[in-house]
């Protein structure tokens, strides 16, 4: 006979059987309530100052801008381009008889009395 446990097969999963008397081990409800403290560090304390807190936001915020500033720019240019092309495409805004586009599809009558 071999030195090591037998192991159960359940549903295909293939688990080690524990011999009688071996106990299951398990951790105590402290070890499975802590967890690591947050960024901030703020458990259960003094929450951490507000004016800190917007001081780091706008200095992270400023600092993501800057360095995406080109790329801002770049899709800023682009979308400026493409409305540019679709204003072309769709012509005049106003249509003969005065009527302009945002009253044709204002859903209302567009007859004149």
């Amino acid at each position: 006979m071999s030195s090591k446990p037998p192991s159960g097969n359940v549903g295909g999963i293939s688990a080690p059987t524990l011999r009688i008397g071996q106990s299951i081990p398990v951790s105590s409800g402290r070890e499975r309530m802590r967890r690591p403290l947050s960024r901030s560090g703020y458990r259960r304390a003094r929450p951490p100052e507000r004016e800190a807190f917007l001081c780091r936001y706008r200095s992270n915020l400023a600092a993501i801008t800057a360095e995406r500033k080109p790329e801002i720019d770049a899709l800023s240019r682009k979308l400026a381009r493409q409305e540019a092309a679709i204003a072309l495409l769709r012509g005049p805004t106003t249509l003969p008889g005065g009527f302009g586009r945002t009253e044709l599809h204002a859903g209302g009558d567009n007859r004149r009395s």
